[in-house]
């Protein structure tokens, strides 16, 4: 989980670096500056850390409680409890999404026109 954590801070410092030299194009090479781009760059680093690190922490915690759960219910500790496992996290994790959407669909206030 660290290491997702590590690449959201390298990838954000990355991208804080970008956005705080082209933000700053305009001025001179000065000690304001060079706060605004260490600025952008650390608050950009702490911010995709911790997203990144967030939903990939809450994804191998379900993947875990599955494969638990799994094991526990089949008897059985093999690899079809992982590719469940695998599977269950996955589904889980796209359905907000899914249902968010078909529920779009399903309930568009065209249908509630006079």
């Amino acid at each position: 989980m660290v290491l997702f954590w590590h690449k959201g801070a390298v990838f954000g410092a990355v991208n804080g670096l970008r956005m705080g030299l082209s933000g700053t194009r305009s001025m001179a090479w000065s000690k304001p500056r060079n706060v605004q781009v260490l600025n952008m760059v650390t608050r950009q680093g702490a911010t995709w850390a911790n997203t990144l690190g967030s939903y990939y922490m809450c994804s191998a915690l379900l993947y875990s409680v599955f494969g638990v759960v799994i094991e526990k219910a089949r008897g059985a500790e093999d690899d079809l409890n992982m590719i469940v496992a695998g599977t269950m996290t996955g589904i889980l994790s796209k359905s907000p999404e899914f249902l968010e959407k078909k529920f779009r669909e399903e309930y568009s206030m065209s249908q509630f026109s006079f």
